[in-house]
């Protein structure tokens, strides 16, 4: 009997608490159900529809900016006011119509002439519009559909499914702050162009803006999590790094009053550049800027229209063409600690210095005056 109860007692089934870790090992988990409403997926001309609709939208602004930066690149240097005067022939002085202010289009309706007094327009401000339309849409395309896949780290957001989810607000503030460095730099280098020095009018709202702007993608310097105004300091270092590069370019123009300009004004440009991109797209930038001018002056001698290429047009032609493969760069460059910032720092500058003596130097020795506006 004594047996058969310890049989009996071994093959009783012993009952163990939920909290068994032998229980929970042994009976395995049953999947949980949820019970979610799947939504159909979009249609692909509704897909399209949306998408071509934030493109064309993008396309507009674009050329009314454009029209407006006509009004700041003919006014701001001649220190007139933006609002104060409504757009006018400079020779007639009749003022100009709504209908004829529809950027691109009016320009090619009165084909390039006052409707009053047929004075010729140049065609530049149409190519300013169209310019700065094509801008719009680029950045649009490489940053605002495609979710932010252009910028450092990773995408902001998930745009395959529908380009509505393209309306985030730090992805479109991110979008906006680049359209208005674009439209900067556009007046920066058109104003150098026609020969002024960048006024204070232009280059202190630019700077703010990059310094304070709360949509910054850019994370060039490794700082810790817990750095206070981190974008205030990414934004400061790239100024003030980006105006250094300036003026170690600057040190291939001649010292006359022309030569200053150009400086000052390549100064600005990187800084502005370096202010909103980071520091290292400012050294990008700065590099390709110093074999640009090191080819004018190889060749400026046989090719005049070289010469006539304004300083500032390197940088910020180097910029635009950098902002749709910035998260290409940055991964490609991405240094650990703040030392190896330091050390590429000082020997880019250094090489910088000595490719601009260089530059200098054949410059001078090739040069071949001319009576014509000299752009800074």
């Amino acid at each position: 009997m004594a047996a058969q109860s310890t049989l009996l007692a071994e093959d009783a089934p012993t009952t163990k608490s939920a909290d068994d870790p032998a229980r929970m090992s042994v009976i395995p988990a049953k999947p949980l159900h949820r019970h979610t409403v799947e939504e159909p997926p979009q249609s692909n001309w509704r897909f399209n529809a949306i998408y071509w609709y934030f493109a064309v939208c993008s396309f507009i602004i674009g050329a009314c900016v454009g029209s407006f930066l006509n009004v700041v690149i003919y006014r701001l240097p001649l220190g007139m006011g933006l609002l104060r005067a409504d757009s006018h022939c400079p020779r007639c002085k009749m003022p100009i119509a709504f209908r004829d202010n529809v950027p691109i289009f009016a320009w090619l309706k009165l084909r390039g002439r006052c409707r009053e007094c047929a004075a010729p327009i140049p065609p530049r401000y149409m190519y300013v519009e169209l310019a700065t339309a094509l801008i719009f849409l680029m950045l649009a395309f490489v940053e605002l559909l495609s979710g932010g896949a252009n910028l450092p780290g990773h995408t902001l957001v998930d745009t395959s499914v529908s380009p509505l989810a393209a309306l985030n607000v730090e992805l479109i503030g991110i979008y906006f702050t680049h359209c208005f460095l674009a439209s900067a730099l556009l007046c920066c280098v058109l104003i150098a162009a026609d020969g002024h020095a960048l006024p204070k009018s232009l280059v202190i709202p630019t700077i703010a803006v990059g310094l304070f702007s709360p949509f910054r993608a850019d994370a060039s310097l490794p700082l810790p999590a817990n750095w206070p105004a981190a974008d205030v300091t990414q934004a400061a270092l790239g100024l003030v790094v980006g105006g250094l590069l300036g003026a170690c370019i600057g040190i291939a123009e001649r010292y006359d009053t022309d030569g200053k300009k150009r400086q000052c004004n390549l100064a600005i440009v990187l800084a502005i550049i370096g202010g909103y991109l980071g520091w290292d797209l400012s050294l990008l930038a700065a590099g390709l800027t110093v074999i640009a001018l090191l080819t004018v002056s190889l060749f400026g001698k046989h090719l005049l229209f070289l010469e006539r290429i304004p300083t500032v047009f390197f940088p910020a032609i180097t910029a635009l063409i950098l902002i749709p493969f910035w998260s290409v760069w940055t991964a490609a460059n991405r240094w650990s600690n703040l030392q190896l910032h330091v050390l590429v720092l000082i020997c880019t500058v250094l090489v910088l210095i000595i490719i601009s003596l260089f530059a200098r130097h054949l410059r001078i020795r090739h040069q071949t005056p001319h009576n014509a506006i000299t752009p800074v």
